[in-house]
């Protein structure tokens, strides 16, 4: 169960940096741009491998 709320919420700060970098405000500031797409970049990598863990478990 504890997976399933970490990806629950990683997903959902996924889904809030995706939209922050989808805005064009963010884009005037290279090295916030950066930062964010990093974070995302990350937490993306961290909620595969808790997908792969649970999918595994699953079997």
């Amino acid at each position: 169960k504890k997976i399933e709320e970490r990806m629950n919420d990683l997903g959902i700060e996924v889904r809030k940096l995706d939209a922050e970098l989808g805005g064009t405000e963010v884009w005037t500031d290279y090295e916030r741009a950066n930062a964010l797409s990093e974070k995302r970049d990350e937490m993306q990598a961290e909620l595969d491998e808790l997908e792969t863990e649970w999918l595994r478990k699953s079997e």
